[in-house]
């Protein structure tokens, strides 16, 4: 039937030629009308379409408005981590849990992930170090610990600028290597400061990380 399709077309066209402007002669192009949208059912400027990737096919977006993880391009963003909650560090130099929510994402088998982000937190009034009997100044620096699917696999450090709340950038690279195989990811993040005297501890409220594929 697909191979004898051109032929009944050409030859409905013909009948129409022969007719012309007649009530018969419109039936006919009705009917040429008809089957030249059934040889393009499916497809948009001759291309036809798909549910999943296939070569030299049109790709519908998902439910969720985007195109399948295996598809998505280098460069995009495979997730933005972001939290909002008011951690005081522990005294010390302990570490604490630092809430996060949008942090789970899939890495496919041939991607890298970089990791990039900010922190906004408030510093304390000093931080020194007291050893041996002598208390001298230190420099007074945040570290935040990044955790994926429960382990350690980075650190960041952000370094305090006076002692009003400010925002710093993550300057230290991190990355996931490609896993091999697809992977479910989940970000986890702990913090702690360099301060060790006591009441030196810094008040964290806000951070973002990125999640950059790279294929």
């Amino acid at each position: 039937m697909k191979d004898r399709l051109p032929i009944v077309i050409a030859t409905t066209a013909l009948v129409v030629s022969v007719l012309g402007v007649t009530p018969v002669g419109d039936a006919a192009g009705n009917a040429v009308r008809r089957a030249l949208f059934a040889v393009n059912a499916g497809k948009v400027n001759g291309i036809r379409a798909s549910k999943t990737p296939k070569a030299k096919r049109l790709l519908a977006l998902g439910s969720d408005a985007k195109f399948p993880v295996g598809v998505q391009a280098s460069g995009t963003i495979a997730a933005r981590a972001r939290g909002a909650s008011s951690v005081v560090t522990p005294e010390g130099g302990a570490s604490v849990d630092y809430p996060l929510s949008a942090n789970t994402w899939t890495q496919l088998a041939d991607e890298d992930d970089l990791f990039f982000g900010a922190a906004t937190f408030t510093p304390p009034a000093a931080c020194t170090l007291t050893t041996g009997g002598f208390t001298i100044p230190v420099p007074a620096f945040l570290t935040l610990q990044l955790l994926l699917d429960g382990a350690p696999f980075g650190l960041a450090t952000v370094t305090a600028s006076g002692t009003a709340s400010q925002t710093r950038q993550l300057s230290t690279f991190i990355a996931s290597f490609a896993p091999g195989s697809t992977t479910g990811r989940t970000l986890t993040l702990k913090v702690s400061d360099g301060c060790s005297d006591p009441g030196q501890s810094f008040t964290m409220t806000g951070v973002a990380i990125d999640v950059l594929r790279v294929r």
